[in-house]
């Protein structure tokens, strides 16, 4: 974000200048332009908080949290350290931004390669509800694997807010997990289940 906002404010120095030397209709259009551009640039920074939480153009906060990244964008809204005694889950969760959001696994080994890992070993499904009834529910179909600087897991339910669930609302996520969870932890070690933003791309 600090290299587009160098950019971004070389390239509009650059535009004030040739229109210093400009003359006649050139002038006015490298002006006028600029003007433009500046005009907007103000306008997507004046919506992009509120594009960014759902409350207008959502379309336009996906886009926008491709650019600037809040500082929060990544943390999990809930997690939980995943036990072989329990096979079902409640995370409460509160969604502050537009767009995927991710039901996933963490290992705390990060040598742990999930690449390497069948994907037919767990399963999950989750339920969205508050005191309104059930949001939105979900089974597992493909589960992907992730690797990064937010660890390393499975990716098992992805889904949209606000298309599937509201934003800025308290509501439970009730995930039960299916398969041998006690030969999971066995042979990887300890987990965390927890749910978290993740890439609109």
């Amino acid at each position: 974000m600090a290299l587009l906002s160098i950019v971004y404010v070389l390239f509009i120095a650059l535009g004030v200048y040739v229109a210093f030397k400009a003359v006649g209709v050139l002038k006015k259009i490298i002006v006028g332009l600029l003007f433009v551009i500046i005009v907007a640039t103000l306008s997507f920074y004046f919506v992009m908080t509120p594009a960014q939480q759902g409350e207008l153009l959502p379309m336009l906060g996906k886009l926008s949290l491709l650019i600037d990244e809040p500082e929060d964008l990544w943390v999990p809204l809930d997690q939980v350290k995943l036990s072989s005694r329990r096979d079902s889950y409640t995370l409460i969760v509160h969604h502050t931004y537009v767009g995927n959001h991710s039901v996933e696994i963490v290992f705390s080994n990060p040598e742990i390669d999930p690449f390497n890992i069948p994907k037919d070993s767990l399963s999950m499904t989750v339920k969205f509800d508050s005191h309104d009834g059930v949001l939105f529910s979900a089974s597992s179909g493909y589960v992907g694997a992730f690797n990064g600087a937010n660890g390393n897991g499975l990716s098992f339910i992805k889904y949209s807010v606000s298309d599937d669930v509201p934003i800025a609302k308290t509501i439970r996520a009730k995930v039960a997990v299916e398969g041998d969870l006690k030969d999971f932890i066995k042979k990887y070690g300890s987990a965390t289940l927890r749910i978290k933003k993740t890439s609109d791309l």
